[in-house]
């Protein structure tokens, strides 16, 4: 081949792979959103194609994509009627993986649209359809969305489908688990156990969710040794845990004596992870001014007996550094492939990596197709603004492990 042509088609090849720079996410939205306004299948059906392109062409980065993602869920959620349910239940009947960003917008176009009559019923027949999806990340955002919904019917859709895992032996496997959980996130304590003991307390609730969920460690102990200061653990977890010299300090706990923060967590940690069963799927990110997992980075590792011995001496070696980089901790998380859970603890304020809006905006930005929950704790001292709001936009909540000291 000619060489001159070679260099033409290489450097063709090159510009060709470059992002558009011109591209905004407004340039991209506008289009979408004004087909989006002639209303039917046929458009809904065009512009969700048109999303997934967006996604798998990667012209905008992880930021402008988020925007588009937020400007066209804005738009669905305007237009919420049975024509966009016919196309979302079509799309969650496939299983390309190239129609995955489509399938969770379309599953969060409802959430909270306050539709009623046959609407309602159709859209909790769609969320009940999606978590019987053989993709984990479709079942998972059911799952989310049914709790986000507010609707007390979705409720005992959990509890039913719950039930319905129980029977089939399925009750130590993901499905269960994330329900499990987003049972306890919108009931509280009262969302603990199985099928059985969630319907008696929901049914003696009178079918009506609580305004603040009871999150009391000692209501919702019972989980054996698979709980970490009191939450049950997600069968696919990891710790993200504060090292920074802060963590030196003596704290007195409820109920116990003062220790250093530190020795308190490294404790609770490994007895955490000590009660791992084969089923979990863990890893460990300890952080101070830069964060590092434990092993397997990008990888989360199976709770053989081999890596929870491996883990619990880990948690006991673990030393004091210098900063507190939650940004990078919580970044180097969401890149885990599989993650469900992530549970963040803090006795400080960011000093590195980012502040409080850095560290919110990043983790909206690789969040918003992944829907990992995010659990946060804080001793005194804990920027506890952050931690709230971490955990309330991603489907967890916080718990203060120590109140701070009333002066004489």
């Amino acid at each position: 081949m000619n060489p001159k042509r070679t260099l033409s088609i290489t450097i063709t090849a090159v510009f060709l792979c470059l992002p558009a720079l011109a591209d905004s996410p407004d340039d991209v939205l506008a289009p979408m959103v004004e087909r989006l306004a002639k209303g039917g299948e046929s458009a809904y059906s065009y512009v969700l194609r048109q999303y997934n392109r967006v996604e798998s062409a990667k012209r905008l980065d992880v930021f402008g994509r988020h925007e588009v993602h937020k400007g066209l869920l804005k738009a669905l959620r305007t237009r919420v009627d049975k024509d966009l349910l016919s196309v979302v239940r079509g799309l969650i009947k496939k299983t390309l993986s190239s129609v995955y960003p489509s399938q969770v917008l379309g599953l969060k176009a409802f959430a909270g649209s306050g539709a009623g009559g046959d609407l309602k019923s159709g859209i909790l027949e769609l969320y009940t359809e999606a978590t019987r999806s053989k993709d984990r990340g479709i079942q998972t955002w059911a799952v989310r969305l049914l709790v986000d919904s507010g609707w007390p019917e979705a409720i005992d859709v959990l509890i039913t489908r719950l039930r319905e895992e129980e029977d089939m032996g399925r009750h130590l496997e993901d499905l269960a688990s994330v329900i499990q959980s987003e049972l306890y996130r919108a009931l509280g304590a009262a969302g603990v156990g199985d099928a059985g003991a969630v319907k008696k307390r929901w049914d003696d609730m009178g079918k009506e969710l609580p305004d603040e969920p009871n999150y009391d460690p000692k209501a919702v102990s019972g989980g054996g040794n698979t709980v970490f200061f009191g939450d049950r653990i997600a069968l696919r977890a990891i710790f993200c845990i504060d090292i920074s010299s802060s963590m030196n300090g003596q704290v007195k706990m409820p109920g116990q004596g003062s220790s250093p923060k530190v020795e308190i967590v490294k404790a609770e940690l490994g007895k955490a992870v000590g009660g791992l069963s084969r089923e979990s799927l863990f890893t460990i990110i300890p952080y101070d001014g830069t964060a590092r997992s434990w092993r397997g980075r990008g990888k989360l590792q199976p709770g053989t007996r081999t890596n929870v011995l491996a883990a619990e001496g880990f948690a006991r070696s673990l030393q004091t550094g210098k900063g507190t980089n939650i940004h990078d901790s919580l970044v180097l998380a969401l890149k885990v492939k599989g993650v469900e859970t992530i549970y963040l603890l803090s006795d400080g304020a960011p000093s590195r990596g980012g502040g409080p809006e850095e560290i919110k905006k990043r983790v909206a930005a690789l969040n918003y197709l992944l829907g990992v929950r995010v659990v946060t704790y804080g001793f005194t001292g804990s920027d506890e603004k952050l931690m709230k709001d971490l955990a309330g936009r991603n489907w967890g909540w916080y718990r203060a492990l120590n109140k701070a000291r009333k002066k004489k």
